[in-house]
């Protein structure tokens, strides 16, 4: 979870920032520990995207992916490797599945398998897919 803070660095200083910590008492003694007179600490709300809230509307469509997935196999077929395939289908995607592209290319750099990746976002890719 995400901590705003304003606090007081050992030379006086008042700094504001964020910080990820699993709970609020962990944020607390991460910054006493770096010697921050803590003035403020609180949560960030963090809202749902509108994608989320409303897939059939604003999510990616059902076309998107056909789409995705004949040029994909075209792509593989012609001989390009399918990291350079993805990354080529990714800058040609709308934004949304541009974003969901770029974490399954980020993934197979990572090592995970094609499959794994498209696990990873079921609500894009049916399971056919993995």
């Amino acid at each position: 979870m995400a901590y705003k803070y304003v606090a007081f660095t050992p030379s006086g200083e008042q700094v504001t920032g964020s910080l990820e910590a699993p709970s609020e008492e962990l944020a607390e003694q991460t910054l006493w520990e770096s010697g921050y007179r803590i003035v403020m600490l609180r949560a960030t709300r963090t809202w749902p995207r509108l994608e989320e809230l409303f897939p059939t509307v604003f999510g990616i469509k059902p076309q998107e992916i056909i789409t995705f997935s004949r040029q994909m196999v075209t792509l593989i077929e012609s001989g390009i490797a399918v990291l350079s395939a993805l990354e080529l289908l990714q800058r040609q995607a709308s934004s949304r599945l541009a974003r969901v592209l770029g974490q399954v290319t980020q993934a197979l750099k990572q090592g995970s398998s094609l499959s794994d990746a498209l696990r990873e976002h079921p609500q894009v890719f049916p399971p056919i897919f993995s």
